[in-house]
């Protein structure tokens, strides 16, 4: 006997990115390299900023 498909999580990313890689629109390598390239551009602008506002607020000589 089979379950019922449980489609109510369809229309997130999740969803999205599931049914596109179900397609062969995309791989799941690509999308993983994508992702882990998201995560290491956001690490490196949070670094950059705390750089750059550590800076700004050194006091002037």
């Amino acid at each position: 006997m089979s379950k019922p498909r449980d489609d109510s999580g369809l229309w997130t990313i999740h969803g999205f990115v599931e049914l596109a890689v179900r397609m062969g629109l995309i791989s799941g390598a690509a999308f993983s390299a994508a992702l882990g390239q998201l995560l290491l551009a956001t690490a490196l602008l949070a670094l950059a900023a705390g750089i750059f506002l550590r800076f700004k607020r050194r006091p002037k000589k």
